[in-house]
Order: C-alpha cells, then structure tokens, then sequence
C-alpha cells in the first residue's frame, strides 16, 4: 500500500471527517460494487465501508489527482480482512421468514400476488448464488455494468484498460454467469422429487 508522507496525513487529519465523508460519499456507489464482489452479501458492505472509513483515517488521502485506484485497493483489502476475519458468510433468512410487511404492521403482504414474489425472491437467489460463484473480478464486473449502470467507457477508465477489453470481458462473465445459473437449475430439479 503507498506510503504517505507524514505531513500530508497530518493535514488530511486536520481536515478529517469533512474531507473523507467526501470522498466516501463520492465513490461510495461504485466502493459498494467493488466490495459486494468480494464479500457477496449486502448487509457485509456496509460494515466494510465503516471499516474502510476507518483505515483512511489512519492511512490519509495519498498525494496526487486522481485517488480511485488507491481507494478501490484499499476497499479490496478491508472486504478480504472482513471476510477472514468472519469466516464463511451466512446466508440470508429463508424465503419463508422473509415476508415483507406494509408500514403500520398489519400484516398484508405488500406484493399482491404472493406466487410472483416467491418465483421472484427464488430468481434473485439463484442469480445471487450464480454470481457467488464467479471470481471476484468478474463478479465486479457484472455489478458495475447491471448493478450500477456504468457504461463499458467507464468500466474501462475505473479499471484502467479499453473498452474492448471490458466488452470481452463481460462477454465471458456473462457466459460463465448463464453456466452457473444452468448448473444450479440442473441441480435444484434433481432435488426436487417426481410430482
């Protein structure tokens, strides 16, 4: 990781919460996909971008224009020290205990056809556990360009290589993608007994 100079995290120090609530808030969406890929579980992201909030703070903003590579490296390493340091993620509550409640505690479910939320919520999941199995690097790939919307010009400048390279890329993310969906499709009807 750069080192920087004493006094420059001095005055980074003196300037502090201010000037990182800044830069976090910034690149805060595109830190989420970057540390999504690497602990693939929602609730985990908020607690690393603490955490990298954290490690700025002792580390200080390095010398020079553009800090988005030092920050994604910085991100990349507390979601890697987060996951060893928690083990195996869990995963979410079941679809069952997931029943999403209208304000004022009623009990009406707000989807009006429980059956599509069901085929929804279990879509998500598979796609989720698709994506879990992809590396990190395509995994971020996928959710910066359909989690976030970024287009393939600014893929590559984030990354720091051409727009072809990113089109290649996502072309083989997406094929692996369809693989893993396929193989968790194969898997689940085999489960499932003869009706």
């Amino acid at each position: 990781m750069p080192e920087v100079p004493t006094g420059q995290n001095e005055d980074f120090r003196d300037h502090g919460a201010a000037a990182l609530g800044e830069l976090v808030q910034v690149h805060g969406s595109w830190l989420r996909s970057v540390i999504f890929a690497r602990v693939r579980n929602w609730h985990a992201v908020e607690d690393v971008l603490q955490e990298l909030g954290l490690a700025l703070t002792q580390l200080g903003v390095p010398p020079g224009q553009d800090c988005r590579p030092w920050l994604r490296q910085v991100a990349i390493r507390q979601a890697l020290l987060y996951r060893r340091r928690n083990g195996r993620l869990r995963r979410r509550e079941g679809t069952a205990a997931e029943i999403h409640r209208e304000e004022g505690g009623n009990g009406r479910l707000q989807c009006p056809d429980p059956l599509e939320w069901l085929v929804a919520r279990e879509r998500a999941e598979m796609i989720r556990a698709a994506i879990g199995e992809l590396p990190a690097v395509e995994a971020e790939l996928l959710m910066l360009k359909y989690g976030e919307g970024w287009s393939y010009e600014r893929i590559a400048q984030h990354l720091r290589t051409t727009p072809a390279a990113v089109q290649s890329r996502l072309h083989r993310a997406r094929i692996h993608l369809r693989q893993k969906l396929a193989s968790l499709l194969k898997e689940g009807s085999e489960r499932e007994p003869p009706p």
